[in-house]
């Protein structure tokens, strides 16, 4: 180590995955596997070479560590797989202003427009998956027609909340809208517009008043966010093996009951239960998640919905604080690099 160096290293999401590698070797098309490396045989291998040889390098590398942090589970078992030092490694989750957001009233107030509020909080990336949230909203409305009417307190519309960091981003947005369109979903004003304030190729028509199914927000102030936040009924979370889920937490440290996808962080760390008790949903693909909708929406009383959002309110809280973050940085980072600091010095 240079100049004696303690080093230790906190990972929030691996450079290589064991599951990445099991996309190429299947050949599946995936976030990190296009289409055209997956038809191809030879192209396939190549890749799955130089995924192979760059794992063994990230493990020879990650091994020179003292102290490793991840976090979560589904973090923590690549980074076992790869780099092979579970005796050192231990589980800290990220830090969630849940103390801010666990003071939103439970109980929400009734909406302006009507209804009932379905929210996704998720930056407009390929992996976040928002043609999926689409979709299954679109067959969740055609099943369910009632969640349709306009002027009841059945009408549910889905909004899309999330930053845009470039050109391919809102570029995303723009398909996403004629996705909507074509999926017969009605398009709430203000249209979204780009930084260079450019004007979409295929304008959508907007539906007038509170008759709109699906609205976008692209890159809401914080404060709009949490009001947000404070209005959502059911927040949607889309991304298969998302590492952790900070927005899956706010959604239940907020106080809207959570419907992510069966994989990684929300469903093996976040939405487990508490106390026995349910914390909120989980789904695999289009119709599933459309049942769930269903299930939140319609199956579920009042009194039942809010007792998923408490059990989650308290099942976040403390477990994913900011108090909690900086003691667990404290006790599984800082102090055993110290100790070995000291060990050093002694020696």
């Amino acid at each position: 180590f240079f100049g004696s160096c303690r080093t230790g290293c906190y990972v929030h999401y691996p450079t290589v995955s064991t599951d990445m590698l099991e996309n190429v070797r299947s050949r599946s098309v995936a976030v990190n596997n296009n289409a055209s490396v997956a038809a191809s045989p030879t192209m396939s291998l190549a890749k799955l070479m130089y995924y192979k040889a760059f794992a063994h390098l990230y493990g020879i590398v990650g091994r020179f560590s003292e102290v490793v942090l991840v976090n979560s589970s589904w973090t923590r078992g690549h980074i076992d797989t790869i780099w092979k030092v579970p005796e050192i490694t231990s589980i800290v989750f990220p830090p969630v202003n849940t103390a801010d957001l666990g003071s939103l009233p439970l109980e929400r107030a009734p909406k302006v427009s009507g209804g009932r509020l379905l929210l996704s909080l998720a930056q407009f990336r390929p992996e976040k998956n928002h043609p999926l949230q689409l979709r299954a909203f679109a067959r969740f409305l055609k099943e369910v027609p009632e969640c349709r009417d306009s002027g009841t307190q059945n009408r549910v519309r889905l909004v899309l909340a999330g930053g845009c960091r470039d050109a391919g981003d809102w570029e995303r947005v723009e398909k996403l809208r004629g996705l909507a369109a074509e999926l017969g979903l009605k398009e709430g004003g203000p249209a979204p517009t780009s930084p260079t304030g450019s004007t979409p190729s295929t304008p959508q028509v907007l539906a007038e008043g509170n008759e709109w199914d699906v609205k976008f927000l692209i890159n809401v102030p914080l404060k709009d966010m949490k009001s947000l936040l404070g209005k959502a009924d059911v927040g949607i979370h889309t991304m298969r093996d998302e590492h952790f889920g900070i927005s899956v937490v706010e959604f239940m440290a907020a106080g809207a009951v959570v419907l992510a996808h069966n994989s990684a962080g929300p469903a093996m760390d976040i939405i487990t239960p508490f106390e026995g008790h349910r914390t909120g949903l989980l789904a695999d693909d289009e119709a599933d998640y459309a049942r769930k909708l269903k299930e939140a929406f319609v199956d579920l009383s009042e009194e039942e919905l809010l007792a998923v959002a408490g059990n989650a309110r308290r099942a976040v809280l403390d477990r994913f604080s900011d108090e909690s973050f900086k003691a667990a940085i404290a006790d599984s980072l800082i102090a055993p690099l110290r100790v070995s600091q000291h060990k050093d010095r002694a020696a």
